[in-house]
């Protein structure tokens, strides 16, 4: 299996997958059309950023902040 279905946004920033032949379908998919490749990888550097250590950082200060009130 691949992806992450709490990470992955199938068909948006990337695909989720059960069977090797839907991950040699996607991956031919995106060899093939640059316009799809762009958007979706565009799309993952954007959620990726939900997971940098700025964002890790906040989420443990906001969760700190809660528990001490």
């Amino acid at each position: 299996k691949g992806g992450q279905p709490e990470i992955v946004q199938h068909n948006i920033d990337g695909f989720l997958w059960t069977q090797i032949s839907e991950l040699k379908a996607y991956t031919q998919r995106l060899i093939q059309d640059e316009v799809l490749r762009n958007k979706m990888s565009n799309a993952a550097a954007l959620s990726s950023r939900k997971f940098s250590r700025r964002n890790f950082e906040k989420q443990i200060e906001s969760f700190v902040k809660r528990m001490t009130d």
